[in-house]
């Protein structure tokens, strides 16, 4: 009972931190520096973040690029960017990034300079090839934004909780006899985690349950699920789940041996390299950990990193200067197979990079080379001189980690800090942890009466 009382607490902490308004620029506060990386998108030619610091009550969030694989990061206005998610996908030879919001999927055509809304009120977005967004709205509402017309095509309600609608792969061009999508969410009866498969006719009614316990899932497709039908499903307050039936069935996965006295561990973010595939045995896929340890007010009761697996192979921590082994939040691939993962440094986190072939580092220069998968304790003794200087670890005090903030601001942007007494890293781990279930409530207008219902 009191594991399970520490999850849902840690899911409710996220709920509230996370309905903190976002209004897109953010100043660092002088001496304040707990600020981390939530999420990563990378497209083409660029790979987005999206920053949160701790203790604040308005523009919390500040969005930024990377041109140069990770050498500078460039703070963006995002004017009308209003959450704390990132899309980037190519559509008519240029990047679009595309974002949930109240009022409709946030869209930006400028590189993040600017965001409009578009259609009805989003809580979650997952973006087809083809460029299409599949949205998940409140109240069940689900509706497919077309891009670059714009036009949207609702759909009907898939019938779960908190969801998220995935598109197959290779949407458009979907096999016969498989799904358009699948929708991951909570079964609204017993609030379970669910996996439905959802036909050309956007029938919904072959649905799996993940595990029997109240929680909030979100599905990752494998890039070759027309062949290997493999997903995986991370839930909001801790746990890994792979399908290799496309859905039908689900096996807990462990990724690393639990450490002693952990009380969480989460998944906050999973990426696939795009020659993954598991009947051929290509590719990898990277999952982030970071878990809590009892005795939470002290940072050293985090841990976790960056772990990938090749398929059929076991997993393992990617090694270097980085991340830190206090845990990694945020992790995207690139193209051409470069990983850039976000870690915690507390008391604030820092982003690097992994080359094929290669260990971590502060940038990587933008690569040609073909896909390539990186496995576990990548080696750096066969590769050219690296010409940038490693991440300092955490351990290195009073010195900025790799994409330390350094964002500006105009004065409306600034806030008023919280107390720093009392701040938990659990409360930074619920953050990550319940970000599935807290997203999906606060787009859809509910606040803090509401959070416990969401967990």
């Amino acid at each position: 009972m009191g594991g399970r009382l520490i999850r849902r607490s840690a899911a409710a902490a996220a709920a509230l931190l996370l309905a903190v308004p976002a209004t897109g620029s953010a100043e660092p506060v002088a001496g304040d520096r707990r600020v981390f990386v939530v999420a990563l998108a990378a497209s083409a030619d660029a790979v987005y973040s999206v920053e949160r610091r701790i203790g604040c009550e308005t523009a919390c969030d500040q969005l930024a690029r990377t041109v140069d694989g990770g050498r500078t990061w460039r703070p963006l206005p995002a004017r009308g960017w209003a959450t704390a998610e990132v899309s980037a996908v190519a559509v008519g030879g240029r990047t679009t990034l595309l974002a949930p919001g109240a009022d409709g999927v946030q869209l930006s055509d400028d590189g993040g300079a600017t965001f409009t809304a578009t259609g009805p009120p989003a809580a979650a977005v997952e973006v087809a090839r083809d460029g299409s967004a599949f949205v998940a709205g409140p109240g069940g509402a689900a509706y497919v934004l077309r891009l670059p017309s714009r036009r949207v095509d609702p759909l009907p309600s898939p019938g779960l909780g908190a969801a998220r609608v995935v598109p197959h792969p290779a949407y458009p061009d979907v096999p016969a006899g498989q799904p358009v999508a699948v929708v991951a969410g909570r079964d609204p009866k017993t609030g379970f985690p669910v996996v439905a498969r959802c036909d050309a006719r956007w029938d919904c009614a072959t649905r799996s349950v993940v595990v029997p316990r109240e929680d909030a899932p979100r599905a990752y497709l494998s890039p070759a699920f027309a062949r290997d039908r493999t997903l995986y499903v991370t839930l909001a307050t801790g746990g890994l789940y792979r399908s290799a039936d496309g859905g039908a069935t689900f096996a807990p996965v462990t990724v690393a041996p639990p450490r002693p006295g952990a009380v969480v561990t989460t998944y906050p973010s999973l990426a696939f390299s795009s020659d993954h595939d598991a009947r051929a045995g290509t590719g990898s896929v990277y999952v982030t950990v970071l878990d809590a340890a009892t005795g939470t007010g002290d940072p050293d009761a985090l841990s976790g990193g960056v772990f990938a697996a090749t398929p059929g192979g076991p997993w393992r921590r990617l090694e270097g200067a980085g991340p830190p082994g206090s845990g990694a939040t945020a992790v995207t691939v690139t193209g051409t197979g470069v990983v850039h993962a976000a870690y915690l440094a507390p008391p604030s986190g820092g982003v690097v990079c992994a080359s094929p072939g290669r260990g971590w580092r502060t940038s990587c220069m933008p690569e040609t080379a073909a896909p390539q998968r990186i496995q576990g304790r990548p080696s750096t003794t066969a590769a050219p001189a690296d010409p940038d200087p490693p991440p300092r670890s955490a351990a290195t005090a009073g010195r900025p980690a790799p994409h330390s903030p350094t964002t500006t601001a105009t004065p409306a942007a600034r806030e008023r800090p919280r107390s720093r007494n009392g701040s938990s890293w659990l409360l930074l781990l619920g953050v990550l942890a319940g970000g599935t279930s807290a997203s999906a409530m606060v787009l859809s207008g509910r606040r803090r009466g509401d959070m416990d219902k969401a967990v």
